[in-house]
């Protein structure tokens, strides 16, 4: 699964540094870096931000209080050269502190413990899924892979299986988070954490071929 990340560094050779490490990590997608908290607050509004790397010594702000004005804050690891704000950071929730100079090697233990947070944090988003005769079942909403419309039923696909749920398939569209949902056929919803890629008018979500429509066309851009 790929992980979408921002940078927030002080510093320009670090933070081409951070770039470049992210670039040679298979998981991360690098979808900004900047000095200004200003910008990285934009770059989280506009974009779905699972992981941050976050300096301390911002030019407009510290990088702690930053991370507290975020509701709800991405995932975080600090990149910092000092060492004794630690245990500030970990009250905070971060993921791990890397303090500069920082190796590879090092970067990619961050990584694993972050990905270790988004793996509970995404687990933690549940979602109660209708059975019928009033019974339910509650499923994390990162483990809908897609929803496709099937006559008077959703086929809701998950990391475990198919589940059959009466209504219609718009209901589930309005139901589910619009940062992490998509509509891309009238008769599919793809979760867009698991597309893989997109090949002409299909998309590839957790190895299977879903269409998309011709109306859904400019507006799938993953």
């Amino acid at each position: 699964m790929t992980i979408s990340c921002i940078i927030l560094e002080d510093q320009a050779p670090a933070r081409r540094l951070l770039e470049t490490f992210a670039e040679r990590h298979p998981d991360l997608n690098v979808v900004g870096a900047t000095a200004l908290p200003s910008i990285g607050r934009e770059m989280l509004e506009a974009e779905t931000v699972d992981l941050m790397f976050l300096d301390l010594s911002l030019p407009q702000a510290d990088g702690f209080e930053f991370l507290a004005s975020l509701t709800p804050p991405p995932v975080t690891i600090v990149t910092t050269a000092y060492p004794g704000r630690a245990v500030q950071g970990f009250d905070l929730g971060v993921a791990d502190y890397l303090v500069k100079p920082i190796t590879f090697d090092r970067f990619g233990v961050a990584v694993s413990r972050a990905q270790v947070f988004l793996k509970e944090k995404k687990e933690e988003e549940l979602i109660k899924i209708p059975l019928g005769g009033g019974s339910f079942q509650r499923t994390s909403v990162g483990k809908i892979v897609w929803l496709g419309a099937d006559g008077d039923y959703v086929i809701i696909r998950t990391t475990g299986g198919k589940i059959h749920v009466p209504g219609p398939l718009g209901d589930w569209q309005n139901l589910l988070p619009a940062e992490k949902f998509a509509r891309v056929h009238r008769s599919f919803i793809v979760n867009k954490q698991w597309i893989s890629k997109k090949v002409g008018r299909k998309l590839i979500v957790d190895g299977e071929e879903i269409p998309i429509g011709r109306t859904f066309l400019k507006s799938v851009d993953f």
